[in-house]
């Protein structure tokens, strides 16, 4: 495969992915590569989509664009094997034509030799005539027919091989031919066919958990391509601002929860994380920063992920990557928690010292629940360390857990201070 990346473009609805994504295409096909965009809003349709149905289409489309890399990979191997048969070919004639040059000569030179040593051995021994020109006849009649006959047979076999070779370059044609069409149409919207050129992938999504972006880290690493991330940041008042003047315009509330439980890039906690950079698109964003983010992608294009050779070693690092995620977002859901259970014992009068108490129980509460929600996350990667885990099910019942535990507590302490 020739030098490729993925870029993965994250950020609020209307906070300008799909703007920056056709600067920086525009940028990329100026240098010579070749790109393809891939958005998500174009191809997931909007509607209220069930949880399990939205996911299922993020699936399919991740699923498509394995389809296409897994397309391009084969298609260069393909194109190494044809131009390594075209050599055999062209070996297999230059054989073919010493050959037929062997034949030549064997038949003007040995058998002018032979003919001569034989008239000698005549001259000198006449009373073995009869047998020499027996030997001349044998010699001339059957070694050299034999001889003619196997680089007759020679010739065939090495016709044969050029058949067959014709024959795996055709095999090889029609696996080249059998693609995906969905992705065939994308492609044949943004790149030409030369497969030579570096490849640009932008994905313009949301991508507001790290473990969505983090499948596209894999499949780099799976394809050995360069991956990059880039986060566009506006501020979230201009982000409303804007979604009101879109054509499809993402709800309020949509817009307030992404922003909550968005999960910026962090490099000192994440290694696949490193090359990420964020631009501040709230005004605009300079020819400075473009700049900045073709450097990005081409210092990922030119140092390509290497696929993890232990198996082990990879799933450990999946399973701790899932773990910290799912611990984040419960201890984000924790605090919201405490800080309704806080309002409501406020809103029932509760005093200053009895708030103080509260609120210092039920951070004792949060950090011994995380603890044993830890525990249990482990011990089902444990049990099924083959089946991925259903986080958003496991946090939906911590959830209920949780808040039914920090209202225990709230009721303990309003009850000790009436009675």
């Amino acid at each position: 495969m020739s030098r490729a990346c993925l870029c993965v473009l994250c950020g609020l609805p209307a906070a300008g992915k799909s703007r920056l994504a056709e600067v920086l295409r525009g940028r990329a096909r100026s240098r010579g590569w070749e790109t393809l965009l891939v958005t998500y809003d174009e191809l997931i349709e909007a509607r209220d989509w069930r949880e399990d149905e939205w996911k299922q289409q993020r699936k399919t489309v991740l699923t498509c664009l394995e389809r296409f890399l897994h397309q391009t990979h084969t298609h260069t191997d393909l194109t190494h094997t044809q131009t390594d048969l075209t050599h055999t070919h062209t070996d297999l004639t230059h054989t073919h034509t010493d050959l037929t040059h062997t034949h030549t000569d064997l038949t003007h030179t040995d058998l002018t030799h032979t003919h001569t040593d034989l008239t000698h051995t005549q001259t000198d021994l006449t009373h073995t005539q009869t047998d020499l020109t027996h030997t001349h006849t044998d010699l001339t009649h059957t070694d050299l027919t034999h001889t003619q006959t196997d680089l007759t047979h020679t010739h065939t076999d090495l016709t044969h091989t050029h058949t067959d070779l014709t024959h795996t370059q055709t095999d090889l044609t029609h696996t080249h031919t059998d693609n995906d069409m969905w992705m065939q149409m994308q492609v044949q919207q943004s790149r030409s066919h030369t497969h030579t050129q570096p490849l640009l992938v932008l994905l313009d999504d949301n991508f507001y958990y790290q473990s969505m972006r983090y499948q596209i880290y894999q499949l780099a690493r799976k394809y050995s391509t360069g991956f990059c991330q880039v986060l566009v940041r506006c501020a979230f008042e201009v982000c409303l601002q804007r979604n009101q003047c879109r054509s499809l315009r993402v709800p309020d509330e949509v817009m307030l929860q992404m922003s909550e439980r968005m999960e910026p890039p962090n490099k000192s906690r994440n290694s696949w994380e490193q090359k990420s950079l964020t631009v501040d698109s709230t005004h605009s964003v300079t020819d400075e920063d473009v700049q900045t983010l073709m450097d990005l992608l081409q210092s990922a294009m030119e140092n390509p992920l290497r696929p993890f050779q232990d198996d082990s070693q990879q799933k450990e690092a999946d399973r701790q990557i899932c773990a910290t995620n799912v611990l984040h977002r419960a201890d984000q859901m924790c605090r919201r928690l405490i800080s309704q259970a806080m309002t409501s014992a406020r809103e029932k009068q509760a005093s200053s010292d009895v708030l103080k108490v509260l609120a210092k129980e039920l951070n004792e509460l949060k950090t011994h629940f995380l603890q044993e929600l830890q525990k249990e996350i482990l011990h089902q990667m444990c049990l099924c360390p083959e089946e991925p885990m259903n986080t958003e099910k496991l946090l939906m019942t911590a959830a209920k857990v949780f808040e039914r535990d920090t209202q225990h507590c709230v009721q303990a302490q309003l009850k000790q201070r009436f009675s």
